[in-house]
């Protein structure tokens, strides 16, 4: 006989349950509390979803009820859901979400984690941030309180949950949908799984694919979410996913700071293209200090790289029109040109003093040819405002010899007083 699910005989088993809870009997407690998940698994299974579904709000009203106006009228029960017991008891027994899990964090143990972790997995590891407009559509999902739920199962040393969680979350149905990205928070979950005795390899070699998808996925990142830092991006190269770092890297505003380009590529196993610096680069967005601090990043990888075209698209036909793309500038007149060569003159002078040359010769010689390449990257009249800047931080005479016939005529023509 096909047994049909209803929302009220399993009210009946709630009733039932919700009574041992307030006596405090855990041990019926808990036989009632594996009936009712019994209950919505079968009633999931036979496909009463609406009831399951029901079902399993209700039991989000005993691990949460504080909106219930049962909670209200009896004062919170005496605070019962305060009582360490009671914690353990939810944390082990009853499906919740991540948010009530972290809420319960006191509560959970060696003992339940595991069993905690594997029915968020088999509910959804994200949490349902609307409700349903009609009957077609799904509610929006974050996964916010996955990734802290995640940290904390990692700050109590509960590690294979914690990994179990991210495999459930990296392969989650409708990830694409949520608000999850490869962010700070996520990338350092991430990186915390070093040194705790994981194959942390085989884990993000299996996760790499999923989470390049939940990336490459167009979707608007908004003001919570804040970059992966770049030690962690280097660190999750290391750890087995360095296709997945390069990406971060390519996509990521991360030319604001110095960036060692050389020891990135060692952790990611294979170098930069001319590609990769250029797309990099391109998060500068017509930022003076952060150009800067760019052209110290390119130039230093680009002196151990010289097989690779120069860093900086400066042809038409490479750049197009905008200067960002040709040019290591980011200035858009002449008049704010002079001050801004003559501090990426500095930054040039600081690579190239650092970069162990094999004698003076060389280090003229390859200044000279960055010069012309720096020159390259702008305009016709503003080659003599280049030079205005650049001869205030590096030799006149290299600067001069690099610069095209037009300034160095006009410069000629001014020593001789003409």
């Amino acid at each position: 006989m096909t047994t049909v699910y209803t929302r009220r005989a399993f009210e009946d088993l709630y009733k039932e349950l919700f009574q041992q809870v307030t006596q405090r009997d855990w041990i019926i407690a808990a036989s009632l509390a594996a009936e009712c998940n019994s209950y919505i698994n079968n009633a999931f299974g036979a496909g009463y979803r609406d009831v399951a579904n029901a079902c399993l709000q209700r039991l989000d009203d005993l691990v949460n009820p504080v909106g219930t106006s049962e909670y209200r009228q009896t004062g919170g029960y005496g605070g019962l859901w305060k009582l360490p017991e009671m914690k353990a008891f939810i944390a082990k027994h009853l499906e919740y979400v991540p948010e009530q899990a972290v809420d319960l964090a006191e509560g959970i143990s060696a003992a339940n984690a595991k069993v905690m972790v594997e029915g968020l997995v088999r509910r959804g590891v994200m949490d349902r941030t609307g409700i349903d407009d009609d009957g077609d559509s799904d509610p929006s999902l974050t996964a916010k309180y996955t990734i802290d739920l995640v940290h904390l199962l990692l700050d109590q040393h509960h590690d294979q949950a914690a990994v179990s969680l991210i495999d459930g979350l990296v392969n989650a149905e409708r990830i694409e949908t949520s608000d999850f990205f490869v962010d700070e928070n996520f990338a350092r979950a991430l990186t915390r799984l070093d040194g705790r005795g994981l194959d942390t390899n085989v884990l993000l070699q299996g996760w790499q694919d999923p989470l390049l998808y939940v990336c490459s996925v167009s979707r608007k990142c908004g003001y919570g979410h804040i970059p992966a830092k770049i030690k962690d991006v280097q660190k999750i190269a290391e750890m087995g996913a360095p296709q997945l770092a390069k990406y971060m890297l390519r996509h990521g505003s991360y030319c604001a700071e110095p960036m060692d380009l050389c020891a990135l590529e060692a952790s990611i196993g294979e170098p930069f293209t001319r590609e990769d610096i250029l797309m990099i680069g391109s998060h500068r967005d017509g930022n003076v200090a952060i150009s800067a601090i760019w052209l110290g990043s390119a130039l230093k990888y680009w002196l151990n790289h010289q097989e690779m075209a120069w860093p900086f698209a400066h042809d038409y036909n490479e750049g197009g029109r905008f200067r960002l793309a040709r040019s290591p500038s980011a200035c858009h007149t002449i008049d704010d040109i002079p001050e801004e060569a003559a501090s990426q003159g500095l930054i040039i002078k600081s690579v190239f003093d650092a970069h162990g040359f094999d004698s003076k010769a060389e280090y003229d010689r390859m200044l000279v040819e960055v010069l012309k390449l720096y020159y390259q990257g702008h305009e016709a009249d503003e080659l003599q405002p280049c030079y205005d800047g650049l001869v205030r931080a590096l030799p006149k005479n290299l600067v001069l010899s690099a610069a095209g016939h037009q300034v160095r005529e006009k410069e000629f023509g001014a020593d001789l007083g003409l």
